[in-house]
């Protein structure tokens, strides 16, 4: 017994002398990795220590030290950092700061013994080599250019575009020579270079910037999102301004409680993500359900009747937008933000639009909620989510005053009265579009990177949809 005490006892003070002795080194990690933009010096990286003999001092080179643990200024590229505390005691660790607009490095090399050849009519065919995929591409009117070797060169351009003139290089694939990824700036900061070690074609580069492509749409290629007026079912939106929206009887704090919002049936039209070539459709690359009208009260009729008024962005002569990505609701940050694509025409949110039937209630001058300022315009026209979704801690009903709300396919239903079924039976909510809509704005920006083109949204008009409508009380669907 005696033994074990002294034995234990001296153990222990050897354990506390070492702990003065010799000093425990710290150990370094990067908490927070901001990334670069492609070609400028503004990634920045913060680091955190532990253990050791504290205050630190930290390094990205090992000899000049500093007391901030965050360095900024930082190009692409990998970093070894130093810590070292007030003992002298040092440690490492190394980060990778990675392009901000690619999101990951690309598998790509510098075309070497690939052949460009013109035609008489100004096509120009790519290849890697002649057993390899080839891609045949045509100027639109307003550009020109010359081809010799592998190198693409842009001689002429129209006012007012964003192609530069310079030297191009085609890009392909490292791992597969049949996929090109396109024509790429040869003097653009952020190219990719070799790691140290001559260029050949089985050496992997760094990352690319999407900027130094040679946008395809100067070869008449775009990508279009097509809102149609194809049905493909019904579902449920909200109904906007009617009520007070109610809450789901729950054993959960209120503030998590589900609103019970007012609804009516509405039609569900097919839009398709798809590939075009010289103003031609050459391949659908996506599919999906959305909704085009937006229904909101605007008074009643009399006791029993409510005056639905249909808020739907139909356009008037110009079908054609740019799709910019989006955020919403905008005003609110953080989580509860969601995608969205908002149309733009000719860098305004204004855009001409079929007038709404009324901008005053029924039987009254009082304005409606939101009314449009012009009657023959609609701002902030967006397509995002739509459907059963959940923002926040809370699910919600889609629903717009203007917009194209996606569906989730589950919401989709063959028929009103299967719509109706739906609601009764409470099953419409079991499923919720966030993650379904999530894949499709996913789809969108695979896509747009892919091809190296910013997404086109056309919205083709409906001869024939319903302006307003009178709605028995009795027919609000609480969903």
């Amino acid at each position: 017994m005696f033994t074990d005490k002294f034995n234990k006892g001296v153990l222990s003070n050897y354990g506390k002398i070492l702990d003065k002795v010799i000093p425990q080194p710290p150990t370094l990690t990067a908490t927070t990795i901001t990334p670069a933009s492609c070609g400028l010096n503004n990634g920045s990286v913060k680091l955190s220590a532990t253990g050791g003999t504290p205050p630190y001092q930290y390094s990205k080179d090992g000899t000049i030290f500093q007391n901030l643990d965050t360095f900024e200024a930082l190009a692409i590229g990998k970093y070894t950092f130093y810590v070292k505390d007030s003992k002298g005691e040092k440690a490492t660790t190394t980060v990778e700061v990675k392009g901000s607009l690619e999101g990951e490095e690309q598998a790509v090399i510098i075309l070497a013994n690939a052949r460009i050849t013109s035609y008489d009519l100004g096509e120009i065919t790519v290849q890697w080599d002649s057993k390899s995929t080839a891609y045949k591409y045509k100027f639109i009117k307003g550009f020109k250019g010359s081809y010799k070797g592998n190198i693409l060169e842009i001689t002429e351009v129209p006012d007012g575009t964003m192609v530069t003139l310079g030297k191009y290089k085609g890009i392909f694939n490292a791992q597969n020579h049949n996929e090109f990824l396109g024509f790429y700036k040869e003097d653009y900061t952020g190219i990719c270079k070799p790691l140290g070690i001559s260029l050949t074609k089985n050496k992997v580069c760094q990352i690319l910037c999407k900027e130094g492509f040679l946008p395809n749409e100067i070869f008449g290629i775009s990508l279009k999102l097509l809102v149609t007026d194809e049905e493909v079912g019904y579902t449920l939106i909200r109904v906007f301004d009617y009520g007070t929206a109610l809450t789901k009887v729950t054993t959960f704090t209120s503030l998590f409680q589900n609103p019970i919002q007012p609804a009516y049936s509405a039609k569900v039209y097919k839009c398709t993500l798809a590939l075009f070539k010289n103003n031609v459709i050459s391949e659908k690359l996506y599919s999906f359900a959305f909704t085009r009208d937006a229904w909101q009260w605007a008074g009643d009729v009399n006791d029993n009747q409510l005056y639905i008024l249909n808020r739907a962005f139909e356009p008037d002569g110009q079908i054609d937008f740019d799709g910019v990505d989006y955020t919403y609701p905008n005003e609110v940050h953080g989580y509860i933000q969601l995608p969205a694509f908002k149309l733009f025409l000719n860098n305004d949110v204004i855009l001409p639009a079929k007038p709404l039937e009324r901008t005053t209630l029924y039987n009254s001058l009082e304005p409606i909620g939101e009314p449009r300022s012009n009657l023959n315009e609609a701002t902030n026209v967006m397509v995002h989510i739509g459907g059963h979704y959940t923002r926040g801690f809370m699910d919600w009903l889609g629903g717009s005053l203007g917009c194209f709300g996606f569906v989730e396919s589950k919401d989709v239903k063959k028929s009103e009265s299967e719509a109706i079924i739906a609601h009764e039976k409470d099953i419409f909510d079991d499923d919720m579009s966030n993650r379904e809509w999530q894949k499709a704005v996913d789809t969108i920006h695979e896509y747009e990177k892919k091809y190296h083109l910013k997404l086109k949204i056309t919205v083709f008009p409906r001869e024939n949809y319903l302006k307003s409508f009178n709605l028995n009380k009795d027919k609000i669907l609480w969903e």
